[in-house]
């Protein structure tokens, strides 16, 4: 769902800071390091210039993998499955208490409050067959995101991560830099809480590290500009705490965000004006011409080459053609000779067949 980007305060935005967590993190690493091999000091590399170049490298390469950081704070991906059907089951339970907390405060008369808790519901996709929010990911960003992403295929049959790259095409300079601007301030929350995360296993690891070169003695493992192991363990926790702030300060970036989402389908969807012209085309080769559907009809053919025939299934132009019985041979007048009324008739039959 992302789109292309220019080089501008959003990507700055975007890369400084999570990259200045990450460099924070690993910097005794580095610094012991270059330390060990005789590069760290005066005239040689610095702390001025470690942090900067490491954040810079950080950033970007954080930047580079914006769709599996979003995947693993989802739960999409990357942690057991058993663990993200406990997580799934805690989500559902959270919208139960929400829909009970809703009935309560609607029971007593306090409709404000009940009005705040019923727009948490907001946060989870709709069931399009009954209408109702349920909890279809693991995590409170992947219910939000997936609320977001599936509110035009609700709406409208429209896969907004099909047509969202172009409809940003289609859309004015001044415009596409407003969305960006508000995704910027998304992403940078969801950036540094991965960071975070990503800083309290280097930590740990720094601690682990720390109690294994006191029984091997094994100097690599000595960084000095680290407290004691137990110390660093201890300290590991600020920025799993820390990410956890961000994580929930993600939850109202993403989720203004994702109003401006939905707001620009509603508003600019009529400007995905070549939809008419490939359905037509998909349609030509043998699609259904009484599905209404057109957004699915275009997305269906531009993103898996398949038509749906009337009363079939999916299949691909080229095995339906294949399909398709041979025109049975019609008879021709021969040059030079009169043909029968009988035969100029089946040819002239033949020629007005669909």
């Amino acid at each position: 769902m992302k789109f292309p980007f220019d080089f501008s305060i959003t990507l700055v935005f975007r890369l400084v800071f999570p990259g200045i967590v990450l460099a924070t993190a690993t910097l005794p690493f580095f610094l012991g390091f270059f330390g060990w091999v005789g590069l760290l000091g005066d005239g040689k590399i610095t702390v001025t210039v470690l942090v900067p170049i490491t954040a810079v490298i950080f950033g970007w390469l954080i930047v580079l993998c914006d769709a599996p950081i979003y995947m693993f704070l989802e739960g999409r991906a990357y942690l057991p499955a058993w663990i993200l059907f406990l997580m799934q089951k805690c989500q559902a339970r959270r919208l139960e208490r929400i829909r009970s907390r809703y009935a309560k405060f609607t029971k007593e008369g306090k409709t404000r409050r009940a009005s705040e808790v019923n727009a948490k519901k907001l946060d989870y996709p709709i069931d399009k067959k009954t209408g109702e929010f349920y909890a279809g990911m693991p995590t409170r960003l992947g219910n939000l995101l997936y609320a977001y992403e599936t509110y035009t295929n609700t709406a409208y049959k429209l896969d907004s991560i099909f047509y969202w790259s172009r409809l940003w095409l289609a859309l004015d300079k001044d415009l596409r830099g407003a969305i960006d601007e508000t995704q910027a301030m998304a992403d940078s929350a969801v950036y540094v809480c991965f960071a975070c995360y990503a800083s309290f296993a280097i930590l740990v690891i720094y601690g682990l590290g720390g109690f294994v070169a006191r029984s091997i003695h094994y100097s690599l493992f000595n960084l000095p500009y680290l407290p004691s192991p137990g110390l660093t363990l201890l300290l590991s926790l600020l920025p799993l705490v820390i990410g956890y702030g961000c994580y929930r300060v993600a939850i109202w970036a993403q989720r203004g965000y994702g109003e401006l989402f939905k707001a620009l389908f509603d508003m600019y969807r009529d400007k995905l004006t070549f939809v008419d012209g490939v359905t037509a085309i998909a349609v030509k080769l043998g699609g259904d011409p009484k599905e209404a559907d057109k957004f699915t009809v275009t997305s269906r053919y531009l993103r898996w080459h398949k038509i749906r025939p009337p009363g079939h299934k999916n299949i691909s132009p080229e095995k339906w053609a294949q399909s398709q019985p041979a025109a049975e041979a019609l008879p021709v007048p021969q040059a030079g000779k009169p043909a029968s009324l009988w035969s100029r008739l089946l040819y002239q039959l033949g020629r007005k067949r669909p």
